[in-house]
């Protein structure tokens, strides 16, 4: 859980744009991610089943495994990445309030 709280740390620079730019390319990667490695589990799953037991299917579980790690992973991360965007919409409405707040 400690990756957690420094990737929701604010971050402030001179590189923050490029910062934010690839966050945005982040998203749609890890939704790839996540979409290749349940098209490749889905395809071994169906392989396993013609298998016999032995060293293949043990092999096959094994890849079986890192895909789902991977999917895992994947997923993770893009909830922490949707959570830090929440934040940030968050604290952007709310400096949007703190500005108007003195005309009303």
């Amino acid at each position: 859980m400690k990756n957690l709280n420094l990737d929701l740390m604010p971050v402030a620079g001179p590189n923050i744009d490029e910062m934010f730019r690839q966050r945005e390319r982040k998203v749609p990667q890890l939704h790839a991610c996540i979409q290749r490695n349940t098209v490749a589990a889905g395809f071994l799953r169906e392989e396993m089943l013609q298998m016999k037991p032995g060293p293949e299917l043990s092999e096959a579980k094994r890849a079986l495994a890192r895909h789902n790690l991977a999917i895992l992973e994947a997923r993770r991360a893009l909830l922490i990445e949707q959570h830090n965007l929440a934040i940030r919409d968050i604290e952007r409405q709310t400096e949007e309030l703190k500005t108007l707040l003195p005309l009303l």
